[in-house]
């Protein structure tokens, strides 16, 4: 994956899934347990749970958003998002030891985490080193549409 290419990928993946974030975490804060797939309406204290964190993931989106932009430059945020969603995949393996296997959405997530949150972290010090190895930007004097130099870039 080249520099340039990886980091677009790591940007589009980190901004859907912040939308994503924002938009399922709204749906259980509105719905509780039936927003969830294969979900029902819990007792009072799993739904009040539910909501609370349902909170926290709308509150990730943007956190996710701000990540994107973060992207090549070596930001530890990038590496501790991997590490949470990885933290999230073993989670729900706890869960389906515990209590079964979840629905098959639930299921392909815990197998998303757990390979993706390593491959985030992955590509990002990929992505990093190449643009730690790229020679800096030269600073080109600005050419207007006539063709005649403005000096500086704007």
């Amino acid at each position: 994956m080249t520099g340039r290419y990886g980091k677009a990928v790591m940007r589009v993946v980190l901004k859907a899934t912040g939308v994503v974030a924002v938009l399922t975490g709204t749906s259980v804060v509105l719905l509780g347990g039936r927003a969830v797939p294969g979900g029902t309406e819990a007792s009072a204290s799993v739904e009040s749970a539910l909501r609370f964190y349902a909170v926290w993931w709308v509150a990730a989106g943007p956190v996710l958003w701000q990540a994107a932009g973060r992207v090549g430059n070596g930001d530890p945020r990038v590496r501790q998002l991997a590490l949470i969603t990885t933290a999230g995949g073993v989670a729900r393996l706890v869960a389906a030891w515990q209590s079964g296997l979840p629905h098959p959405l639930f299921q392909a997530l815990t197998v998303t985490e757990l390979i993706g949150g390593p491959l985030l972290a992955l590509c990002d010090d990929r992505v990093s080193e190449i643009a730690r190895r790229a020679p800096a930007a030269v600073d080109l004097p600005h050419v207007g549409c006539d063709g005649r130099s403005t000096g500086s870039p704007p």
